[in-house]
């Protein structure tokens, strides 16, 4: 048996021109909305180290992460905004924590000692978006970071009645307050 090619590969025919034609090609950079805010409560895992002392009067703080929340004085404060509009960007954050904590102290005069510790942060940006995609952005920054470290420190008297007499001819008052802060500002650029 003899084929001819025609017969060999004969079949349906078959029209390009009928298939539904490929979907253009997506752009990988679509502009973003014209305005996004964003607002946040950020978490933040803190701790204690180091030495700290008034007049002579030094101890080590030592309290870890999870401590921390039995040494709070009240709920730390911690927010954080984000606005763009079209390219341009401005956001900030802040931080405040306070935390105390009690000692006995040896000795007759001052038998007990409270300290608080405050720290804080609040920092603002500028920014401009080179980059400004959907699913890509690159922004350009400027701003300033201010930080803030407080102390106060107490000794005082738990009232031991047989001290009183000898407090009063040596001149010692029964609290003795010691208080002091230090705040800064950086400068912050990035991208």
């Amino acid at each position: 048996i003899i084929l001819s090619t025609p017969v060999v590969f004969a079949g349906s025919e078959y029209d390009i021109s009928k298939e539904a034609p490929p979907p253009p090609p997506q752009p990988w950079c679509e502009t973003p909305k014209t305005l996004e805010i964003r607002i946040g409560v950020p978490g933040w895992m803190a701790g204690v180290s180091g030495n700290s002392g008034v007049k002579g009067v030094v101890t080590s703080p030592d309290v870890s992460f999870d401590q921390i929340l039995t040494h709070l004085t009240h709920v730390p404060l911690a927010l954080s905004v984000d606005v763009r509009y079209q390219r341009w960007e401005f956001f900030g954050d802040g931080l405040y924590m306070e935390v105390g904590a009690s000692a006995s102290l040896p000795g007759l005069l001052f038998t007990n000692a409270d300290i608080h510790l405050k720290t804080g942060l609040a920092e603002g940006f500028v920014g401009y978006r080179v980059i400004n995609c959907d699913k890509a952005a690159l922004s350009l920054f400027a701003g300033a970071r201010y930080s803030y470290q407080g102390g106060d420190l107490s000794i005082f008297n738990n009232g031991d009645a047989r001290l009183i007499r000898l407090r009063q001819l040596l001149g010692i008052r029964n609290k003795l307050d010691f208080s002091d802060s230090t705040g800064w500002v950086d400068p912050v650029i990035g991208a």
